[in-house]
C-alpha cells in the first residue's frame, strides 16, 4: 500500500466498499438480540464469546471457535480455519460437512457497533469436537494435532449437547428475555386491552360457602350491603393468585386500589372473553366445590394449599412485567385468617 499513489490507494478503497455493499445486500448483517463481548461462556477456563439473533439461534463468534479449540490467530480467517481443519485429514462425510459450514460463517453486529463480525451456530462446535475425537480414535490424527482432542475431549465433558444452548442463554442474558417474552405473551391471552362491561361473575354460592366457613351470616346480608372488606383480601388469596397463570400483578397495575381502599372496577372486567374470563370461572367453581367439601374454615385452608398452591410466590415480576406494578400487599398466614 506504501508503494501506491493516493489515487491508487483511492481506487482500491472504493472498490473494497463496493464489495462490501454487496456482501451485504447478499448476505446482510444478522442483529443480536442478547449478548456481549463483556459475557462470554466460561467452561473451564477457557472463555468463548456468544451471542443470540434475532431469530434466537445461538451462535459462537469465529475467535470464540479457535478460543475454544486452542487454535492460535495463525488460523487466521475462516475460510483458513477450515483449511486447518481439513489439514487434520478428517475423511468422514461428517467432517467434510463440518468443513463446509466452516467456509460460510454467520455476519453479526455486536454491542451497538457498526462492525461485522463473523460466527457460527453453536451446534458446529459440538460437532467439531466430535469430529476431532472420532478421528483420534480412529488413528488419523498426528502428535501435531493431538492437543487438539485434548481441547476437544475438555470441551465435550464441560457440555452436553443438550445443553449448550442453555449455556449460552445464561450466559447472554436471553434466559430472562425469553421468560419475559413468553410472560408477556402469555398475560396477552388473558387479560384484554379494553375493560369489559360488568357481569356477574362470582356466584352467590362462592360467598355462601365462605360465610359459612367463617360463621358468618350472609343470609341476611342486604341487598347493597357491602360485604366485610377481608372477603376481598380472601378472594384475591383465593382465587386469583391461584390461578395457572399469574394475571393478578397485571390486573393491580390495570386496576390499582384507591386511597380508601376500594378500584373502579372489578379485576374480572379486565380479562379476556375468549380465554382470561372462562378460566376464572373455572378456577372459582373449583374453589366452591373445595370450600363445600370442607368442614371449617381450618379443613378448607388445608384442603386449598394441598389443591391449589400458589405457583408464583418466588417469580420475580419485577424483572419480566413490563411496567410492573408496585409490589402487591402481603398478608402473613396466607392472608387467611
Amino acid at each position: 500500500m506504501a508503494a501506491l499513489s493516493s489515487e491508487e490507494r483511492s481506487e482500491l478503497g472504493k472498490k473494497a466498499a463496493q464489495k462490501r455493499w454487496i456482501m451485504e445486500q447478499e448476505n446482510p448483517a444478522k442483529k443480536v438480540l442478547c449478548g456481549s463481548f463483556e459475557r462470554p461462556l466460561v467452561i473451564g477456563e477457557i472463555k468463548i464469546p456468544c451471542f443470540v439473533l434475532e431469530d434466537e439461534s445461538r451462535i459462537i463468534t469465529l475467535e470464540g471457535m479457535k478460543s475454544a479449540l486452542g487454535i492460535g490467530a495463525a488460523a487466521g480467517p475462516s475460510a483458513r480455519l477450515a483449511e486447518f481443519i481439513s489439514a487434520i485429514q478428517l475423511n468422514s462425510a461428517a467432517a467434510v460437512a463440518v468443513a463446509a459450514k466452516l467456509r460460510n460463517p454467520i455476519r453479526f453486529r455486536a454491542d451497538g457497533g457498526t462492525k461485522v463480525e463473523l460466527a457460527y451456530q453453536s451446534s458446529l462446535l459440538v460437532d467439531l469436537c466430535e469430529s476431532i475425537l472420532d478421528a483420534r480414535l480412529q488413528g488419523q490424527l498426528t502428535d501435531r494435532f493431538l492437543p487438539l482432542a485434548t481441547r476437544a475431549e475438555l470441551l465435550v465433558r464441560g457440555y452436553a449437547r443438550v445443553g449448550l444452548d442453555a449455556l449460552i442463554d445464561e450466559a447472554t442474558g436471553f434466559q430472562k428475555f425469553r421468560s419475559r417474552t413468553a410472560l408477556i405473551e402469555l398475560l396477552q391471552k388473558y387479560i384484554s386491552d379494553r375493560l369489559l362491561e360488568w357481569t356477574k361473575t362470582f356466584p352467590d354460592e362462592f360467598y355462601t360457602e365462605m360465610f359459612r366457613l367463617k360463621g358468618w351470616d350472609f343470609a341476611n346480608l342486604k341487598a347493597g350491603d357491602r360485604k366485610p372488606s377481608i372477603v376481598g383480601r380472601y378472594t384475591r388469596n383465593i382465587v386469583y393468585e391461584r390461578m395457572a397463570v399469574p394475571v393478578i400483578h397485571q390486573l393491580e397495575k390495570l386496576n390499582p386500589s384507591g386511597g380508601t381502599g376500594t378500584r373502579k372496577s372489578k379485576h374480572h372486567q379486565f380479562l379476556t372473553r375468549e380465554i382470561g374470563h372462562p378460566e376464572l370461572k373455572s378456577h372459582i367453581d373449583k374453589v366452591t366445590m373445595l370450600m363445600q367439601l370442607s368442614e371449617s374454615w381450618e379443613d378448607f385452608r388445608s384442603k386449598l394449599r394441598k389443591v391449589m398452591p400458589k405457583r408464583w410466590e418466588q417469580f420475580q415480576f419485577n424483572d419480566l412485567l413490563p411496567d410492573p406494578p408496585d409490589a402487591p400487599p402481603t398478608y402473613s398466614d396466607d392472608g387467611l385468617d
